[in-house]
């Protein structure tokens, strides 16, 4: 790339959501330690879709942390990797709230963990990752940053805007209408959220040697 993190400041994280474990409505396994099981026994039949280097980041975490296989089948959207499982095209996949909730709660694919430290109140019933036994809490993010060199009274003025806009009633309404929650995080908590996360997706792109186009 012809950036770096260098050339930015992280101001503040305005907005994160989980990713959402789905096969077809007609699997099998109708929990993760089943998934698991029937994934090792069925190394050959596993695929898993991707719409972007962030979802195929999070399924090759679990899969290294379950010791399962899985070929990666490209998509280009978020929508299509959904449709994709519902059709029993692949197997699995790892989607946003917006593209996967309605789905489930409609019977046409099936959630068997959600990559957050806690339920969705969307989908109850469903287990995080932790509860069903995989180690694997990942999450998306949006967030904002400011360009390298920017004063820092301009930068602690947007912190302290975002902070107050992050718990308006209203904004975070709006956000949970997509599964999406406001953490309001800023400074060095959220420099430091993005130094863990970088050294993560790090080891396991080297792990699972992928490369991106």
């Amino acid at each position: 790339m012809p950036y770096s993190l260098k050339d930015f400041i992280p101001v503040a994280m305005m907005a994160r959501y989980p990713l959402i474990f789905l096969v077809s409505a007609n699997h099998p396994a109708k929990d993760m330690k089943e998934f698991i099981a029937w994934a090792k026994a069925n190394p050959e039949k596993v695929n898993y879709a991707t719409a972007s280097p962030a979802f195929t980041l999070a399924m090759e975490l679990f899969k290294l942390r379950t010791g399962t296989q899985g070929q990666t089948i490209p998509y280009k959207s978020g929508n299509d990797q959904v449709t994709s499982v519902m059709s029993d095209q692949v197997t699995y996949t790892m989607a946003e709230p917006p593209s996967s909730v309605p789905n489930v709660l409609g019977g046409k694919v099936r959630a068997l963990a959600v990559a957050a430290p806690a339920r969705l109140p969307e989908l109850p019933d469903v287990p995080t990752m932790q509860e069903a036994g995989v180690d694997v809490n990942v999450s998306l993010w949006a967030g904002m940053f400011a360009v390298a060199g920017t004063p820092p009274d301009i930068v602690r003025k947007i912190e302290t805007e975002s902070v107050r806009i992050s718990k308006l009633p209203e904004f975070r309404a709006r956000l949970r209408q997509i599964g999406t929650e406001s953490p309001g995080m800023i400074g060095q908590a959220f420099q430091d959220t993005i130094d863990k996360e970088i050294e993560l997706w790090r080891d396991v792109a080297r792990q699972a040697r992928l490369k991106f186009e």
